[in-house]
């Protein structure tokens, strides 16, 4: 579909509506993992009894998991419904962190951290990204610059 005022038998063009979409999903992926993290750092330090430098393993375990997956989150974004794709990635982030609600030890929390960035990676990085590509032809670069 290109960016015209009127697409397939004179319906409007929606591409600016998944700009919105994809700026939510890349803000609501993005800070769910990045943005919390210095929210809970100090209670993971409490809760576990562990240097900062312990606690700072999660992070590093989420940033090792997203380039893990980022290859195969590509592959699944060319075959698969991002509507779904993208739901999956935030139903995964949103158990990972009320599974580290729960947790009983720090490895658990580790674990989720790995989920929450295969979450991150998908949800904020590789769909609504395609998505846009998916929307344009022209001004693509703005509207990915938008998102």
């Amino acid at each position: 579909m290109t960016d015209t005022s009127a697409g397939f038998l004179g319906t409007r063009f929606l591409g600016w509506r998944m700009v919105v979409l994809a700026f939510l999903a890349v803000n609501l992926g993005t800070y769910l993992t990045g943005g919390v993290y210095g929210v809970i750092v100090q209670d993971l330090q409490h809760r576990f009894d562990l240097n900062r430098g312990t606690v700072s393993l999660a992070i590093s375990t989420q940033i090792f998991a997203s380039n893990l997956i980022a290859p195969v989150a590509g592959w699944l974004a060319t075959r698969f419904s991002l509507r779904k794709l993208m739901l999956a990635a935030a139903a995964i982030q949103g158990t990972a962190y009320f599974v580290m609600g729960i947790a009983t030890n720090f490895y658990e929390i580790l674990v989720c951290y790995a989920f929450n960035g295969v979450g991150y990676v998908i949800l904020g990085v590789i769909a609504p990204y395609t998505l846009i590509s998916r929307w344009f032809e022209r001004r693509m670069s703005t509207a990915i610059g938008l998102a």
